[in-house]
């Protein structure tokens, strides 16, 4: 990840959010100074509203389909444009 930073620093992109839909977190970064500086880390069905889309809020736990269907299994990733390493 450290080479994607260094390029997105580069290119003037402020925020970055990594999601890792295995441990169902989310890492938010901002660009000061040059440097990447987190804002969060979240996890679980924590509000989430941070830059660039600080103007809405959603519970984290939106973000995963499963979720949103009530099912509360982890989905085998077809479908719906979402892939899975490994398959």
């Amino acid at each position: 990840m450290g080479e994607k930073r260094a390029l997105y620093a580069r290119e003037g992109v402020r925020h970055l959010w990594f999601v890792d839909p295995d441990a169902r977190t989310l890492e938010a970064f901002e660009l000061r100074e040059g440097q990447w500086l987190l804002l969060a880390t979240l996890a679980g069905d924590a509000p989430v509203s941070l830059p660039p889309f600080d103007a809405i809020i959603f519970p984290l736990d939106a973000l995963w389909p499963e979720v949103i269907a009530g099912t509360g299994k982890a989905g085998n990733g077809e479908g719906a444009g979402h892939t899975r390493k490994g398959r």
